[in-house]
C-alpha cells in the first residue's frame, strides 16, 4: 500500500511538473497570466453548471461563478505584484490535502461519468477541475518575455 501511494505521489509531482513548464512556455510566448488560463478552463464548467434548468443548479452556477472570479483576481493581484506571495501561495495549493481529494474525487467522477453513464459535457468539467486543480499548483520565476514571432530565415539556395 505504501508503495502504491509513492507512485501516485510520484506521479502528481509529475503532472505538476508538465503542468508548470508548459504554462512557464506559454507565458515567455505570450506573457499569459495565470488567473487569465483558470478562468478560461473554468468557464467551461460554468456554462454546463448554467444550462441545467433546475434553480438550484442556476444558483449554485451563479456560486461557482463568484468564487472563481475571486480566485482569479487573487492570482492575478499575487502575479502582478510579488512573485514570491505567488510562488509561496502555490506551494499551499500544491500540499493541500483537499487538492488531493478533490483530484480524486473528480478522477473517480470522471471514471464514473466514462463507464455507467456517457455524459460528454459532465466528462469535460471533471477533465476541466482536474486540470484546475494542477494550475493553482503553478509556479513563476522572472523570466524575460520572447517575440511571439520569430524571424522569418532568409532563404538560401540556387537560384
Amino acid at each position: 500500500m505504501k508503495n502504491f501511494l509513492m507512485k501516485i505521489y510520484a506521479l502528481d509531482d509529475k503532472c505538476v511538473k508538465m503542468v508548470n513548464d508548459a504554462y512557464l512556455w506559454a507565458l515567455d510566448w505570450t506573457g499569459i497570466y495565470v488567473s487569465t488560463v483558470l478562468f478560461t478552463l473554468c468557464s467551461p464548467s460554468f456554462v454546463i453548471l448554467w444550462n441545467h434548468s433546475t434553480w438550484l443548479s442556476t444558483w449554485l452556477s451563479m456560486i461557482y461563478l463568484f468564487f472563481l472570479m475571486a480566485m482569479c483576481a487573487q492570482t492575478y493581484w499575487l502575479q502582478s505584484t510579488s512573485k514570491t506571495a505567488f510562488n509561496t501561495n502555490a506551494e499551499i495549493n500544491r500540499n493541500s490535502p483537499f487538492r488531493s481529494f478533490l483530484i480524486s474525487f473528480n478522477l473517480g467522477s470522471l471514471v464514473a461519468d466514462l463507464f455507467l453513464h456517457v455524459a460528454l459535457l459532465n466528462m469535460i468539467s471533471d477533465i476541466n477541475l482536474v486540470l484546475f486543480w494542477y494550475i493553482v499548483c503553478i509556479k513563476i520565476r522572472d523570466r524575460e518575455k520572447k517575440k511571439f514571432l520569430l524571424p522569418k530565415m532568409a532563404m538560401t539556395g540556387a537560384s
